[in-house]
């Protein structure tokens, strides 16, 4: 059976922006992050605090924060990667929530973060202090390349399940309670076939584990997959 009600989180603004081409200006940014708040969403992930000279659009991302008019029940969060950046964040009206984040492809950590997996788990260790000492709110746990890498191509089930469990033991190892935990799609390979493997594998595993998704529509599957995942 369906579920009865579905929590969207919507990434378009930052994700989106970022990897356009020409400049977008403030006034249009902030529009379709007032026009995204007014459709139901519960959270908007509305920029990134990393540097201009990598990501240029996101150079005006504290005046997009600034103007953004919040409505009630929608929290409004934005991106950094590293401390820099979330003191940034932390200067900003935005709501900032904190998140555990491990890939699943030891191969596409290092290829885009330039740390193996061990390096990664000591980074969200220290990550989890920094947050803690901040008064951060950790609220979600991610895994990354959980349906397959670009790099790896197919990623084990049984590393997926793996990463899960690391990222439960280290929210209880800082005494976290986190809301949900994702599954990414990072580069858009996810396939229904892909759902029914990988879901019912954590599911199997943590029967009441509140499970999300993040989803891509590189190959147009971004609806099958939800729609597959809800059933």
């Amino acid at each position: 059976d369906l579920p009865k009600r579905v929590l969207i989180q919507e990434e378009g603004p930052r994700e989106g922006f970022q990897i356009e081409r020409g400049p977008i200006g403030v006034a249009d940014k902030v529009r379709l992050i007032e026009a995204l708040a007014g459709t139901g969403v519960t959270k908007i992930d509305c920029v990134s605090f990393v540097s201009p000279k990598w990501v240029p659009q996101m150079a005006d991302a504290e005046e997009v924060a600034a103007a953004i008019r919040k409505r009630p029940g929608v929290a409004y969060t934005g991106l950094w990667l590293n401390a820099a950046g979330l003191e940034r964040a932390m200067a900003t009206s935005l709501d900032i929530l904190g998140a555990i984040r491990i890939n699943a492809s030891e191969e596409f950590s290092i290829h885009n973060t330039g740390m193996d997996h061990d390096r990664t788990h000591e980074e969200q260790r220290q990550w989890l202090a920094r947050y803690r000492d901040a008064g951060v709110p950790t609220k979600w746990g991610y895994v990354m390349t959980a349906f397959g890498c670009n790099y790896q191509g197919e990623v084990p089930v049984a590393d997926v399940v793996d990463r899960v469990a690391e990222i439960l033991d280290l929210a209880a190892a800082f005494a976290v309670r986190l809301d949900s935990v994702f599954l990414a799609d990072t580069v858009g390979y996810a396939s229904p076939a892909a759902m029914e493997r990988v879901l019912g594998a954590v599911r199997s595993r943590w029967p009441e584990l509140a499970l999300g998704l993040q989803l891509h529509d590189t190959r147009g599957l971004a609806i099958a997959n939800a729609v597959w995942a809800l059933a």
